[in-house]
């Protein structure tokens, strides 16, 4: 195509004489040969209000003026090309002064209907924008009242994850930049089907996996046009919020007598057709987890959350570790104040060891003694959060595993070392190697333990496991155990006290 190609056709629009000049191609103006791409670029400026094209499957107006002229540039992707690729349109009017452009896109989950895209005017009244018309003197005319459409289906706002509450979230940028990492990666090989755009994030309980998940979803908005959302996955096999989000936020009609499972799957795969980020968070079984996540080729994203130590390959995982001292402490300033974190905060860094979960509420609890003037006499226990965080993984446990943590928790939490914990345990309980090791894998694989031949607990958590009741089940051979563990210590103390260099 040569700028004289253009000559007989824009002779034709100037006899014409037509209040708005269109121009219409597939590629872009920049895809051109380069000899003569200023020129047609000049012809069309001085000729035309509007280039509409196509091809790049994405959505964009630009308003380009330049010393020989100007005109609205509208690109728009595929109006119908699959699920390959969004399906997006415009609907524009004018009065000759201004464009008002209304984007919308298509959705056939669970009904085919064309909706409001908020994406590319999140902003603007009604997601609407109006650009100013050139003239042909390249003066600007005055804009358009922005006015919906009459009968288009504005969307809400796509999303329910929480607000931070201006709290403040310190050291996991790092983790931040690993997760936004892992998913470009997956949009980059959008076209390999071996590529799922799920991360599992996974720790101890209480190490603040769940507002990292939010965290990111805050910050990672505008990246998500189809929405963030929070699912609390819990026990059992079927994620209920999916069925409230369908209803309350994607505006899905269920019939009366449509199960809740159903109801949750016609919610995720309205979802899962646009580019949405679900966070599925505590989730205790990847069996249940499976059945949950988008069929291949769906453009969303999810982030699970989890105690579970995966085991396999299947998707991309990012373990989240405690939080560093120095950052404790400047988390403990920040939400209690100078004072308190110079009084107390060397205790509480001590003892929560990284966890936000008892830092957070303890920093709260001290912030609040120091306003009514009784600082001094506070004292710092386990905070209801982390106590409600650890039974949550505590109670699922089988018997035989709550016995070995209940062991383990009367030898320094630090260093436990896996030969004696086997000994102590082996004829109370009656276990062989094998059993052993079954059970400890067990605590293992949700990060209640640590380490191989020297075995470590977080000491927050054995202080909780020291302060749990008696267990009726357990009571027996935990009576045992312990006094195997006394005989043991006296004979210890036995040998210092006959080698004490």
């Amino acid at each position: 195509m040569g700028r004289r190609c253009l000559d007989c056709g824009t002779q034709e629009l100037q006899n014409l004489e037509a209040d708005l000049n269109v121009a219409l191609l597939h590629h872009p103006l920049d895809w051109l040969h380069g000899v003569e791409r200023a020129n047609v670029r000049t012809c069309l400026h001085n000729s035309v209000n509007f280039v509409l094209h196509g091809h790049l499957h994405e959505t964009e107006v630009e308003d380009i003026v330049t010393s020989k002229g100007g005109a609205l540039h509208c690109v728009v992707g595929a109006a119908y090309d699959t699920r390959k690729r969004p399906n997006e349109a415009f609907y524009c009017r004018t009065d000759g002064d201004g464009l008002a452009v209304f984007p919308i896109r298509y959705e056939d989950r669970a009904e085919e209907v064309w909706v409001v895209d908020p994406s590319l005017f999140p902003d603007e009244p009604g997601y609407e924008k109006t650009f100013p018309l050139r003239r042909r003197d390249g003066g600007a005319a005055p804009r358009l009242t922005p006015v919906a459409p009459a009968g288009a289906r504005v969307s809400p706002f796509l999303g329910n994850v929480p607000s931070r509450h201006n709290l403040p979230f310190l050291g996991r940028d790092g983790l931040l930049d690993e997760i936004s990492k892992k998913l470009d990666d997956v949009t980059r090989r959008r076209d390999d089907a071996s590529v799922e755009g799920v991360v599992v994030l996974h720790g101890p309980p209480g190490v603040g996996k769940s507002e990292l998940a939010r965290e990111f979803a805050r910050r990672q908005q505008s990246r998500y046009p189809g929405g963030t959302f929070f699912v609390d996955f819990g026990a059992g096999d079927t994620p209920l919020d999916l069925a409230t989000i369908g209803k309350d936020i994607l505006g899905l009609d269920f019939p009366p007598d449509l199960s809740l499972r159903d109801q949750c799957f016609r919610a995720l795969y309205t979802l899962g057709s646009t580019q949405a980020l679900v966070i599925y968070d505590n989730v205790l079984s990847f069996d249940a987890l499976r059945p949950w996540l988008p069929p291949a080729g769906m453009p969303c994203h999810v982030l699970v959350t989890t105690v579970l130590e995966p085991r396999g390959a299947e998707w991309s995982t990012l373990e989240v570790p405690p939080l560093e001292d120095p950052t404790s402490l400047e988390l403990i300033e920040k939400l209690a104040g100078r004072e308190v974190a110079g009084k107390y905060g060397p205790e509480l860094v001590r003892t929560a060891g990284g966890l936000p979960v008892q830092i957070c509420p303890a920093a709260a609890i001290l912030a609040y003694e120091q306003r009514r003037g009784r600082l001094d006499s506070a004292r710092l226990t386990l905070a209801r959060e982390a106590e409600g965080s650890f039974h949550s993984v505590y109670d699922r446990l089988e018997g035989p595993a709550r016995l070995l943590l209940r062991a383990a928790a009367a030898l320094n939490p630090q260093r436990i070392p896996r030969a004696e914990l086997f000994q102590e345990l082996e004829g109370p309980a009656g276990w062989a190697e094998g059993d052993f090791q079954r059970r400890l894998d067990a605590c293992r694989d949700v990060h209640l333990l640590e380490g191989n031949e020297d075995l470590r607990m977080h000491q927050l958590f054995s202080s909780f496991l020291l302060g749990l009741p008696e267990d009726l089940e357990l009571a027996p051979v935990l009576k045992e155990v312990r006094q195997t563990q006394a005989r043991r210590m006296i004979a210890i103390a036995g040998e210092l006290a006959e080698y004490p260099g």
